[in-house]
């Protein structure tokens, strides 16, 4: 009977549509993989349906276990949210899905993760890196908690989606540190190079192809990858040129072999957010945490000059 439907089986359920498999759900919850089975078989006995087809591997959902799984979000979160609005102190816990745009280098993000890790060390933070397009598409979809995301300066985040604009930096060209790049040379200068990018969805690859098509240059695309340590070390190598914010590349390891240079024709700005959903109040906390940890990533990074 539905009203028999409870908390752990749909967090069981959760966990292994997520992970798609039981073994690795065991180990996130905590639980033994004989547990975990017992709570989908009590699920799917509830609802009288199959969850997930069992001869697939990894494992699938099947129509009825997508749908399921849908509701399961959300009836997991407002569960959350309701512990934490009526257990004053309580600590927080359970899951923090946190996105990161393909773009931002990796090591500008670990002393925020490390303060997270620290501010709330009983939180499950999983972290995934895509396109800031497909990130905005995860947090509408309940797969993300939040994510930090780039976008072309003066448009704002889309509807459903709450945030906050972190900075807004204008994007430079990325050389190796013995090209040669005249003092005063224009993007016109750069047309015959080879160019290593990110994937379509990229909001500064799609500067970059503006610009060439503004100049009717065509723009010759060596590599595509996704990928900030990649990329650098490719154009490190002379392999091609890339776009990238200035203060990425200083983050990164290669500040000191990767030269930035900016043609006066090419000034595109892109602005860095946090966004999250707008009933977050389980997460508010971690989510103003990590918002005040980039802050003072920006002030580091302007007084050092990125």
């Amino acid at each position: 009977m539905i009203s028999s439907l409870n908390i752990a089986d749909l967090e069981a359920f959760a966990a292994v549509a997520e992970m798609r498999s039981i073994a690795k759900a065991s180990t996130r919850l905590h639980l033994s993989q004989p547990a975990i089975t017992r709570r989908l078989k009590n699920l799917e006995y509830q609802l009288g349906v199959k969850l997930f087809d069992r001869g697939a591997r990894p494992m699938i959902l099947t129509p009825e276990g997508e749908e399921t799984h849908r509701h399961a979000r959300n009836v997991l979160s407002t569960a959350s949210e309701l512990q934490a609005a009526i257990i004053p102190g309580k600590k927080i816990k359970g899951g923090f899905r946190l996105g990161f745009s393909a773009s931002l280098a990796d090591n500008l993000l670990r002393r925020p993760l490390d303060i997270l890790r620290r501010e709330f060390p009983i939180l499950r933070l999983t972290v995934s890196s895509d396109e800031s397009v497909d990130l905005l598409s995860a947090i509408r979809k309940l797969e993300l908690d939040a994510a930090v995301i780039l976008l072309p300066d003066g448009r704002d985040l889309p509807d459903g989606i709450a945030g906050e604009m972190l900075r807004s930096d204008t994007i430079a060209v990325a050389v190796p540190q013995d090209f040669h790049f005249p003092k005063g040379a224009k993007l016109t200068d750069l047309s015959r190079q080879p160019w290593i990018v990110n994937p379509l969805g990229c909001s500064g690859r799609q500067a970059l192809q503006n610009a060439f098509d503004r100049a009717g240059l065509p723009l010759e695309i060596a590599l595509e990858i996704s990928g900030t340590g990649l990329q650098l070390a490719l154009i490190e190598a002379g392999r091609g040129l890339g776009v990238f914010l200035p203060y990425v590349v200083k983050a990164s390891r290669f500040g000191a072999s990767i030269r930035i240079v900016r043609p006066p024709d090419f000034e595109p700005r892109l602005s860095t957010w946090i966004a999250y959903r707008p009933k977050s109040d389980r997460l508010k906390q971690p989510i103003q945490t990590l918002r005040d940890a980039l802050k003072s990533e920006r002030q580091a990074s302007a007084s050092n000059g990125r």
